[in-house]
C-alpha cells in the first residue's frame, strides 16, 4: 500500500454478523452486507488529514474487494474511517482529527423510517498487504416483539413506544472502540402493522432501530390489537 507501487483496496466485514456478501437487508431490518460504504482517511501521526481521500468518499464492493485505483500520498502509517447505510436526513458523521469519528443521529418516529447504521475502521501501515479490512460495528440497537407460544394473541395493529431516546450522539476511535451514546430528549415511535393473524412464535412487524439505553424503565410500551372486529389496547 506505501508509496507509488500499490494500489489502495477496502474488504469489509460486519463484527458478530453474516458475510458481508449475502443479499443486503430492508429498512428497519439489522443489516448484514454493506454493497455501498463511505471513507475518509487520516495520517496516523495526526499530522494532517490524508489528500488522498479527502473528505468521505463512495465506494462500492465488486466481489468482495472495493479496488479503489488510488495510491497513498505519503510512507505515513493510516487510519481510515467508514461508515454505511446512514440517511442524510436525520443523520451526520464528522472525523475531526486521525482519533476519532462521530455520528449524530436523530431517530426517525416511524419505525418504517428507521435504518441500520454501521461505522468502521482500519488502522495500520498497509505494508504487508495491499487490502485494508474495514471492520464495521452496529452503533444502534434492534429491539423485536414476538408472540408468546403459550399465549396466542389476535391480530396486532400497532405497536407503540413511548421514552426513548430521540438524538444523540457516538464516537468510534482510531482503534474501532465505541464510546457510549451521548443521547438527549424523550420521543414516542410507533410501527403500523397488517391486521393478518400472527402464529405464536412468530415476530411482530419489524424490528425498531433505536439508541441503545441502558435502562429501559421508564419505557412505556403499548400494544393495539383487534379482536371480534374490535380494537383493544394492551399496555
Amino acid at each position: 500500500l506505501q508509496g507509488d507501487e500499490k494500489c489502495l483496496n477496502f474488504s469489509i466485514s460486519v463484527e458478530g454478523e453474516a458475510s458481508a456478501q449475502e443479499e443486503n437487508a430492508t429498512k428497519a431490518e439489522k443489516k448484514t452486507s454493506i454493497p455501498t460504504f463511505n471513507v475518509t482517511a487520516w495520517n496516523n501521526d495526526g499530522s494532517d488529514h490524508d489528500s488522498f481521500i479527502s473528505g468521505y468518499r463512495e465506494f462500492s464492493l465488486t466481489g468482495e474487494i472495493a479496488t479503489t485505483g488510488i495510491r497513498w500520498t505519503k510512507p505515513y502509517t493510516k487510519v481510515f474511517y467508514a461508515h454505511a447505510n446512514i440517511p442524510g436526513s436525520v443523520a451526520s458523521v464528522t472525523c475531526a482529527d486521525y482519533t476519532r469519528q462521530t455520528l449524530t443521529y436523530t431517530v426517525p418516529a416511524d419505525a418504517a423510517n428507521q435504518n441500520d447504521i454501521l461505522m468502521g475502521t482500519y488502522s495500520g501501515n498497509g505494508g504487508d498487504t495491499r487490502t485494508a479490512e474495514l471492520v464495521f460495528k452496529h452503533v444502534l440497537t434492534a429491539v423485536e416483539f414476538y408472540i408468546s407460544e403459550s399465549a396466542p394473541i389476535p391480530a396486532v395493529s400497532r405497536i407503540t413506544l413511548n421514552g426513548v431516546y430521540g438524538s444523540g450522539s457516538v464516537t468510534q476511535t482510531s482503534n474501532g472502540a465505541l464510546g457510549q451514546w451521548d443521547a438527549t430528549n424523550s420521543i414516542t415511535v410507533i410501527q403500523t402493522i397488517s391486521s393478518s393473524q400472527i402464529a405464536p412464535g412468530e415476530r411482530v412487524g419489524v424490528p425498531f432501530i433505536l439508541i441503545p439505553q441502558e435502562s429501559a424503565d421508564w419505557i412505556g410500551i403499548s400494544v393495539s390489537a383487534i379482536s371480534q372486529g374490535k380494537n383493544i389496547l394492551l399496555n
